[in-house]
């Protein structure tokens, strides 16, 4: 921590530790509000930072299409705030714009065990993405890592934002991306394709104020209705395909990209085959049977 503390001097309890105890926010000393939520820092990077102490964090994105989750390392944590994209990453947006307050929890949670977790929220005060302390770590250590950035003083209330006055950069379709001429539950037939190749797929969820990447082997395939769950070792994620307009193909660079495109042609997920010769080929296999059937069938 003595690198944080040069690059951020305004800790709020330097050299405070927290013994074993049971859950408390009371006892730990936080400030909370009528829900027992702690208000946080807001300093995005430093905050990025403190939670890269955990050893790794159950990260979710939550999107109106769907949900991806994925476990984050260490490593790749610092990566990501470094700029850096590894195996799995979080990508801002630049200068974190759309990142507007930021609540932390120190409760048991009674499905997974976590200890806690740390909730970002956007201008208009929705929860875009949360990030849980994994279930093998005591009260305590979670404690010790909120005690670097909750808030000493009460939390003003939030500006809630207008979205008529957003600029919402969105990723947007790129001009020289091929259509498929396809959308909905024809989108299946890809994913369903690759989990029974066992191929393994780099997949980015994206929203405007962050995105999430991970690379899955697709070890469980689920069709619920227009629902697509897509599960892996380390985390998975759930597509409403009736939320998805259009699909497009783009090159990047030898590497093809299949880009699941919502209202607006903007680009809800990219899925590309993993940085492996055999797995591109595969996948572009997979992407030219889709291209010529123009999403007809639906077979599974």
């Amino acid at each position: 921590m003595d690198e944080l503390n040069r690059r951020w001097p305004h800790k709020n309890r330097i050299g405070v530790s927290y013994p074993d105890a049971p859950y408390s926010r009371l006892r730990h000393g936080f400030r909370t509000t009528a829900d027992g939520l702690i208000p946080i820092l807001e300093d995005w990077s430093y905050l990025l930072y403190c939670l890269s102490r955990v050893p790794q964090l159950f990260v979710q994105l939550d999107q109106p299409c769907g949900r991806m989750t994925v476990r984050i390392g260490r490593k790749d944590l610092l990566a990501s705030v470094d700029g850096r994209v590894a195996g799995s990453a979080l990508i801002p947006a630049p200068n974190f714009e759309g990142w507007s307050r930021a609540t932390a929890k120190l409760e048991a949670c009674h499905c997974c065990g976590s200890p806690g977790g740390v909730q970002l929220y956007n201008e208009f005060g929705f929860q875009f993405i949360q990030m849980s302390a994994p279930s093998d770590l005591a009260p305590s250590g979670w404690a010790s890592v909120l005690g670097d950035i909750a808030l000493d003083r009460p939390a003003q209330a939030p500006v809630v934002a207008s979205a008529s006055t957003r600029d919402w950069g969105r990723l947007l379709c790129p001009e020289d991306a091929v259509e498929q001429h396809c959308c909905g539950v024809s989108c299946f037939q890809p994913l369903h394709a690759a989990y029974q190749m066992g191929l393994p797929l780099e997949v980015i969820a994206r929203r405007y104020e962050v995105s999430l990447l991970h690379t899955y082997v697709i070890e469980r395939f689920e069709r619920e209705g227009y629902w697509a769950h897509c599960f892996g070792t380390l985390g998975g994620f759930s597509l409403d395909l009736y939320a998805v307009k259009r699909t497009v193909l783009h090159d990047e660079g030898g590497r093809l990209a299949w880009l699941l495109l919502g209202d607006g042609d903007a680009v809800l997920y990219e899925l590309r085959a993993a940085r492996e010769l055999a797995a591109e080929s595969a996948w572009q296999q997979i992407m030219q049977t889709q291209l010529t059937t123009g999403g007809a069938k639906d077979a599974y």
